[in-house]
């Protein structure tokens, strides 16, 4: 499931019981601020959370049809943005990957266990 503007605004609303009104126009003012920032090419870092970057690609020739294989033409040069983790947020997520991981492994195990001890019998 995404998480939307709507959930946002109704986990902030269940934290700290602010008005959804005044929480929805906030965030929306704070996703203004952001994309504003963005357009004026300014890097955006938000401590413990991550940064948004302003790139600008370089325009691309041999863009193809995929289902011909035909040359299309070319892809101009635009701006867009790219999101960078921070080394917290990025660790924390990896230690949920790791944890996941090790559970798999030893649900595997039982697995193997039983099927050996269901061969014996």
């Amino acid at each position: 499931m995404n998480t939307t503007k709507a959930h946002l605004v109704d986990s902030i609303h269940q934290n700290t019981g602010l008005p959804t009104l005044e929480i929805y126009e906030t965030v929306t003012q704070l996703f203004q601020a952001l994309a504003d920032s963005l357009k004026d090419g300014r890097k955006i870092e938000i401590r413990g959370f991550g940064a948004f970057i302003p790139v600008t690609r370089a325009a691309k020739s041999g863009a193809r049809n995929p289902r011909t294989g035909e040359l299309c033409g070319t892809l101009p040069a635009h701006r867009t943005a790219k999101f960078r983790l921070s080394l917290g947020l990025r660790a924390e997520l990896n230690k949920k990957a790791e944890v996941q991981k090790m559970a798999e492994q030893a649900t595997d195990e039982i697995i193997q266990a039983i099927g050996r001890r269901q061969g014996e019998a």
